[in-house]
């Protein structure tokens, strides 16, 4: 056996989104369209509630992890805002940011796959519609109560991302 031991860690993260997340579910369905005032879109079931992962504390949180010792031969769960909205909430609750009406569309399974067959980005989407149609609920407490890092809530994130699509504009 070597001297040396491997250190490793594995973190893991939700669904993205936040400014710049330009492959992001979330901002592509839902704030790419609301900022051109269109109808947003959301996957499968809009009745259930679907954890993100907001960039800039998944970025902040990378950081910590690689400078702490502690952190090696573990995993993570990326720090997420507990209680994720629903399909129907986090198109509410963005619609009000960009100060336009919640018009959006579900995209059922079926509508997804004729998609696919002109998209290969949709095409890949086919494995991951579980996520949508139950609730994916993503638990980050143990990152939390080690690095006493609080996750940006929801409707502070949807604000910091549609400030972003606003500076774009």
């Amino acid at each position: 056996m070597s001297s040396r031991t491997a250190l490793t860690s594995s973190a893991r993260a939700a669904d993205f989104y936040g400014p710049a997340a330009r492959t992001s579910i979330a901002n592509i369905l839902v704030f790419d369209k609301l900022a051109r005032r269109e109808k947003a879109a959301w996957l499968v079931n809009d009745s259930v509630p679907h954890s993100f992962t907001f960039t800039p504390d998944a970025g902040k949180s990378l950081a910590m992890l690689a400078a702490s010792e502690t952190s090696w031969n573990q995993t993570w769960h990326v720090p997420t805002a507990a209680h994720p909205l629903t399909g129907k909430e986090f198109v509410r609750l963005a619609a009000t940011r960009f100060g336009v009406e919640p018009r959006y569309r579900v995209l059922t399974p079926f509508m997804l796959k004729v998609a696919g067959v002109f998209n290969s980005d949709v095409r890949e989407l086919g494995e991951m519609l579980y996520q949508y149609a139950s609730p994916y609920v993503f638990v980050s407490s143990k990152f939390t109560k080690a690095f006493g890092f609080e996750p940006t809530d929801y409707a502070t994130g949807i604000e910091q991302t549609r400030s972003t699509y606003q500076a774009q504009q």
